[in-house]
């Protein structure tokens, strides 16, 4: 019978994983075998790394569109859910989504009248690795201050001219001539609810023609990726039941598998595009 020697086990990933205390794990370092101390001092490099990410600055991403009903709800509870250590900041005050979304949530109108949403992200940047701020379909000085904090941004479209121009008219308000930004953005476009694939690609050439015709303004560079989500029936049942995709399971098994697999998907696309890591 061959044997396993402990450089051959994985000591840092079970360490991750580990779930048992810290206690009983500093008892069998002592009283047993040395691959127990080998499992404690990866399990204190894991705590320790861990405590080191949430010391340093939180990652800021910005769903935009001046659109509504594109997708930027859904897909920020979905990234937040998709992320560990993420919460949605939600800044559209006459849409609560506290209530609703899976993913940890704080509607910025049950605070507004005690701080900016600076102060607001600055507090909790503190507890998480991830704010994902999810906008009103409009121009408004928050949306400004946040986006001359962060780089990171996701424009949901729907198929359409409306849905293009919208998206074109956002992109020249926020980078076009007169912007007050500067230096580079990462940008995630995507496609929503596109099942007719000849009339997503149709919308993917009109939208690659309006895009190469808007020029930001000078000292903002725009790294674009453009992706798509085909929408289903699950969907619709979220927004008639008024809750989130990932609270669907018990109600619709099969939707719900269907859309949450496209979903990690999308969400793995716009993780590597942007950088989130």
């Amino acid at each position: 019978m061959s044997t396993v020697g402990s450089k051959d086990i994985d000591f840092a990933g079970m360490a991750e994983y580990f779930i048992k205390s810290e206690r009983t794990l500093r008892r069998w370092a002592t009283e047993k075998e040395s691959k127990f101390a080998i499992m404690l001092e990866e399990y204190q490099k894991h705590v320790t790394a861990k405590e080191d990410k949430k010391d340093a600055n939180s990652t800021i991403v910005v769903t935009l569109s001046f659109k509504g009903g594109v997708g930027k709800s859904t897909i920020s509870d979905a990234l937040g859910f998709y992320l560990d250590d993420t919460i949605v900041l939600n800044s559209d005050l006459g849409q609560p989504a506290s209530k609703i979304n899976a993913c940890p949530t704080v509607d910025y109108a049950d605070v507004m009248n005690e701080k900016t949403i600076i102060e607001l992200i600055e507090e909790l940047s503190q507890e998480y690795r991830y704010i994902i701020v999810d906008t009103p379909g409009e121009l408004n000085s928050d949306v400004l201050e946040v986006l001359k904090i962060t780089n990171k941004l996701i424009i949901p479209m729907t198929i359409g001219a409306r849905a293009i121009e919208a998206t074109t008219s956002t992109l020249m308000t926020f980078f076009g001539d007169g912007s007050d930004l500067e230096g580079k953005y990462d940008v995630y476009f995507f496609f929503n609810n596109c099942t007719d694939r000849q009339k997503r690609a149709e919308a993917i050439d009109d939208f690659k023609k309006a895009y190469s015709s808007f020029q930001p303004k000078k000292g903002l560079e725009l790294r674009a990726k453009l992706g798509a989500f085909d929408s289903s029936k699950a969907i619709s049942t979220a927004e008639n039941t008024g809750k989130s995709i990932f609270q669907l399971d018990r109600e619709n098994r099969s939707a719900y598998k269907t859309v949450t697999k496209k979903l990690t998907s999308l969400c793995a696309q716009i993780e590597e595009h942007l950088g989130l890591n």
